[in-house]
């Protein structure tokens, strides 16, 4: 007997099976009982008994409003009739399986699937921007939510508005996670991450990502438990940064760290004693000779030492006694210097430049910056008066170059034992940049900007531990998901796919993802990120649902 809203109605529902749909047959159970067809069908009109109760509650307010109170009482007792038909049919339901405690895919599919959650869909145009897409999601999520019944009806209104805020939540951060997922297999790349990627430097998913996704992964940083996995990943992409960048000085003398060599103060002195080995091989071979651009260097340096680089009067004079002795008296008459002479100038202004560099006055300091730039002025020099060797000497110089920004970097206050972070890489790129005013710098054209910049902008700032609980905190969420599998439990699915997502296997599956996916998933995750909100708002159905329990 099909329920009437307003006249005619019963004072008792009939006797036997209350259905909300005329006499609707029931299916046939079959399959299991956590995926059946029975459960896809009962699923399919949770929504139609979840809009019964609805309707008929917020017409009968409207029209008590008014001063209906004959139509008002009418339609309560409507919704009434729907809330006991439901009780019905869903107690008859549960009673009929056999793990009432498993989670019901069946009757979730169906939930989805009903066609009333998806009334009025296909007039709106999938939205493009990402804040369109969470809107989109969180209205999908709450009206779906607000379709679906009410168990406890003594409280309707609280165990509805409560639906509808969890629906509209879930909705809006389903949205946000879907739409990042598919922006990791089908990603516009900026050209920065490429590069990075390509010099070894190992991006997390978020900071290979960007935008939404990075936000999200540091959201995820101060949550208990995925946050340290969280941090342990980002803490590995910073010291592979510092690989990357002690790489960066010995690539052009054709070199690297060793495999397995740990960054930090070790791989400091190693790329350190690979580049000076380098000159001293060399240097014995070489002849150098005072031309104008080493003259004007010199003196452009005697000025700025009295002037700019705020050293005391006594480092002053040692600066000068340096460069008499350790420089200017080593070359000849006619401002030569050949083989030994020009090994033992190098070797004795790299040993000043090391000592004073670590000194705890900053006028020392200072003097090892003014004998750093003395010394760089000595290499130009031989690489000009030396043509058949220039090739050699121009790679080890650049070599230098590049290390001299590594150096600073871990040295800086806050490096922890040598490991330094992108913002002290950064930070060095522009104090060793000698262009006027920064200029270089300004324009991202400093040395090694290149690696830095985007660094800085993409990568986490924190200071690296050991990994120890992390690794296990990660294999413990691992865990967790397979007994989600095991026990057909969607959260601790979820919770070991995300503790997947940060080891060492997951972030190199995702970066493949960003740079070797075929056209197949470039496709679905293009598909994925268009539809998120679609596919992201049922989610918040099974927690609507349980919501009341």
């Amino acid at each position: 007997m099909p329920i009437r809203f307003i006249d005619e109605q019963p004072a008792e529902p009939p006797k036997g099976k209350i259905r909300f749909l005329d006499e609707m047959p029931q299916p046939e159970k079959s399959g299991s009982d956590n995926f059946s067809s029975y459960g896809v069908s009962m699923g399919v009109v949770d929504p139609v008994y979840g809009v019964g109760q609805l309707v008929p509650r917020g017409l009968s307010a409207a029209a008590k409003a008014i001063g209906l109170d004959t139509v008002s009482d009418l339609y309560k007792q409507s919704a009434e009739n729907v809330d006991k038909g439901y009780k019905q049919v869903s107690q008859e339901y549960e009673s009929q399986r056999q793990d009432p405690k498993g989670f019901d895919w069946g009757r979730l599919a169906g939930n989805v699937a009903s066609p009333i959650n998806w009334v009025g869909t296909g007039a709106v145009a999938p939205a493009t921007k990402i804040g369109a897409k969470v809107a989109t999601g969180a209205a999908l999520g709450g009206g779906m939510t607000a379709a679906m019944p009410v168990e406890n009806t003594d409280n309707y209104w609280t165990e509805k508005a409560q639906q509808f805020g969890i629906g509209l939540g879930a909705g809006a951060l389903g949205t946000a996670a879907t739409s990042g997922i598919g922006r990791i297999l089908s990603p516009k790349t900026a050209p920065e991450v490429t590069s990075m990627l390509k010099e070894g430097v190992k991006l997390t998913a978020g900071e290979m990502a960007g935008g939404a996704v990075k936000r999200g992964e540091d959201i995820l940083r101060s949550f208990p438990v995925v946050g340290s996995l969280v941090k342990n990943s980002q803490t590995n992409s910073i010291k592979s940064l510092n690989e990357a960048a002690i790489n960066r000085a010995l690539s052009p003398i054709g070199k690297s760290l060793p495999k397995g060599m740990v960054v930090g103060r070790g791989a400091i002195a190693y790329a350190e004693d690979t580049l000076g080995q380098a000159y001293d091989n060399l240097l014995p071979k070489l002849t150098g000779k005072i031309d104008k651009p080493f003259a004007d260097a010199m003196d452009s340096l005697d000025d700025a030492v009295k002037n700019n680089f705020a050293l005391e009067d006594a480092d002053k004079a040692l600066y000068k006694n340096i460069m008499d002795q350790i420089v200017r008296n080593r070359f000849s008459q006619n401002g030569s210097v050949f083989g030994q002479g020009v090994k033992d100038i190098e070797s004795e202004l790299g040993r000043l430049i090391k000592s004073f560099g670590s000194d705890q006055s900053a006028s020392k300091r200072n003097l090892s910056g003014a004998l750093s730039e003395a010394q760089d002025a000595l290499r130009d020099m031989l690489q000009r008066a030396n043509p058949d060797n220039a090739a050699e000497l121009k790679a080890i110089n650049k070599g230098w170059a590049n290390f001299k920004r590594v150096q600073r970097s871990a040295s800086s206050v806050g490096s922890e034992e040598g490991v330094f972070t992108p913002a002290q890489l950064q930070s060095s790129v522009r104090a060793l940049d000698k262009s006027k005013d920064h200029s270089a710098f300004a324009k991202g054209m400093a040395l090694m900007q290149d690696l830095s910049e985007p660094a800085k902008a993409r990568m986490a700032q924190s200071i690296p531990n050991s990994g120890t609980v992390d690794r296990a905190v990660g294999l413990g969420l691992i865990g967790a998901g397979g007994l989600g599998y095991q026990y057909d439990n969607p959260y601790l699915l979820a919770l070991g796919g995300l503790g997947a997502a940060y080891t060492p296997a997951g972030r190199k599956m995702a970066e493949m993802l960003l740079t070797k996916r075929p056209e197949i998933v470039r496709q679905a995750g293009t598909a994925i990120s268009k539809y998120s909100p679609y596919l992201a708002s049922p989610m918040a159905i099974p927690l609507a649902k349980n919501s009341g329990d």
